[in-house]
C-alpha cells in the first residue's frame, strides 16, 4: 500500500489549528496504513521462492524448437494476448480456436497440435450454448471429443492465489493444452488497468497457470480502444505476452484482420510477425460463427484512399495540411487522426509514400511506385 499525503495536508493547511478528532482519525489512518504494511512483508516471508535452475550452452541446445499449437499465432508453453474492441467476435474467435484444437482440425487451412482446451469464460457464458450449436452447424464435418473441451463459469479471480492455485490445479489434472481466459477485464479485478506494477501482478498469477504444465499455452482475451489501435491499458501488458494478435477492424461490415506485426501493436516472440485478414463474423442458427473468406489481403481504407489521393500532386504534406484537407477535426491524439496515422503507416509500409523529417514536423509523399500504378490504373479504364 502506498499514500500521498500532499492532498491531505493541504486541506489541513486551510485551518487555523488543528480540526476536532484530528489526532484520533491520524491513528487510525497510521493503524490501518501499518497493519497493510505488516500483512504485506508477513505474505513476502512465506511465499516459496522459485530455485534457481542452472543450464549448460549443450543442454540450451538439445532442447527441441518450440511447437506450434495453431502455426503461426500461439506456440506451447507460452501466454498469447488476443486484444481487439469491443463486439468484433474475440471471444467466437477463441471458440472456433478451442474447437479446432480440441478436435485436431485446421483452424482456417493453420495446422493445429490437438490438446484438451480449458475455457474460463467470464463473458456471455448464457450464450456459450447457442455458440457452440452454431459452430456445430457450420463446421458440420469436424466432431469435438466429449471432453475436448471444459468450461470454468465462475469463481476466477487472477489477483486472488487461492484462485489461482485452484485453477492451476484443473490445468495440471486435466492436462489441458491450452487456457482460455475471457476477459482480463473481468478476470483480473484489476482497479487501474493502466497501472503498470498492478497489470504486472496479474500476469504473474497467469504464468502460473503457463508453468504448472509442461506444454500448456495461455490465451487471454482483452481490449483494444474502440477505434482499433494497439493494447489498451498498461504496457506492461504487451510486455509480459510472448504473443500479441490484434483484431483490427476496417470499415462497417469489412473483414477484420488479425496481426502480429509490430507496426500494428502485435508481437511474437519467437516467430515471424504477420497478418492474416479476411474474417467476418457471421450469423448462423441463434448465434454466430467466425468465418474466413481466404483473400490475404488488407482491405483498403477509404481514409487511406483519400489521403492518397490528396497528396497525388507528388508535394510533401505535413500531418497538420494533410487533416485539414481530410476534414480531420483535432490533432494526431484524436480518434480520427490516429486512424489516419495508422493508415498511413500500412501506405507506408506498401512503399506507396515516405516520411520525412522529425517526429514534430513529419512530412509524408507518395512514391515513384504509387505514380506508377496510378497511371497504370488510368491508362486501363
Amino acid at each position: 500500500m502506498s499514500a500521498d499525503w500532499s492532498e491531505l495536508a493541504r486541506q489541513l493547511s486551510e485551518y487555523a489549528e488543528t480540526p476536532k478528532g484530528f489526532e484520533e482519525l491520524a491513528g487510525k489512518v497510521t493503524t490501518a496504513y501499518e497493519k497493510e504494511l505488516a500483512v504485506r512483508i508477513v505474505r513476502q516471508m512465506f511465499q516459496p521462492h522459485e530455485p534457481l535452475v542452472l543450464s549448460t550452452e549443450a543442454d540450451i541446445l538439445r532442447r527441441p524448437s518450440p511447437e506450434w499449437l495453431i502455426h503461426g499465432l500461439i506456440q506451447e508453453n507460452t501466454i498469447a494476448l488476443l486484444a481487439g474492441p469491443g463486439g468484433l467476435g474475440k471471444s467466437f474467435l477463441a471458440l472456433g480456436m478451442a474447437r479446432s484444437i480440441a478436435a485436431g482440425r485446421m483452424f482456417f487451412n493453420r495446422s493445429v497440435k490437438k490438446g484438451r482446451v480449458l475455457y474460463v469464460a467470464a463473458e456471455g457464458v448464457s450464450a456459450f450454448g447457442d455458440r457452440v450449436r452454431a459452430w456445430n452447424e457450420a463446421n458440420p464435418g469436424i466432431t469435438v471429443p466429449a471432453d475436448g473441451i471444459t468450461y470454468v463459469e465462475s469463481g476466477v479471480n487472477l489477483q486472488d492465489e487461492g484462485s489461482v492455485q485452484r485453477l492451476a490445479e484443473i490445468v495440471a489434472e486435466g492436462e489441458y493444452a491450452l487456457v482460455i481466459l475471457d476477459t482480463l477485464s473481468q478476470l483480473g479485478h484489476m482497479e487501474n488497468e493502466n497501472n503498470n506494477a498492478e497489470v504486472a501482478q496479474v500476469f504473474r498469477q497467469v504464468k502460473k497457470l503457463r508453468d504448472v504444465r509442461q506444454g500448456t499455452s495461455i490465451l487471454v482475451i482483452d481490449h483494444t480502444p474502440a477505434q482499433g489501435g494497439k493494447v489498451r491499458g498498461a504496457t506492461a501488458k504487451r510486455d509480459n505476452a510472448d504473443t500479441v494478435i490484434i483484431a483490427i477492424p476496417h470499415e462497417p461490415d469489412a473483414p477484420f484482420t488479425l496481426s502480429t506485426r509490430l507496426e500494428d501493436g502485435g508481437k511474437q516472440k519467437d516467430g515471424v510477425m504477420e497478418e492474416w485478414h479476411g474474417f467476418t463474423l457471421q450469423p448462423v442458427g441463434k448465434s454466430a460463427v467466425i468465418m474466413n473468406d481466404g483473400n490475404n489481403r488488407r482491405p483498403e481504407s477509404p481514409l487511406r484512399k483519400q489521403a492518397l489521393e490528396v497528396m497525388s500532386d507528388g508535394a510533401e504534406w505535413s500531418g497538420t495540411d494533410l487533416r485539414a484537407a481530410l476534414g480531420i477535426k483535432g490533432d494526431s491524439r484524436s480518434p480520427e487522426g490516429k486512424r489516419l496515422l495508422l493508415q498511413l503507416g500500412h501506405a507506408e509500409r506498401d512503399g506507396f509514400l515516405t516520411k520525412k523529417g522529425s517526429t514534430r514536423n513529419v512530412r509524408y509523399q507518395v512514391t515513384e511506385t504509387y505514380t506508377a500504378l496510378q497511371k497504370l490504373q488510368g491508362e486501363c479504364k
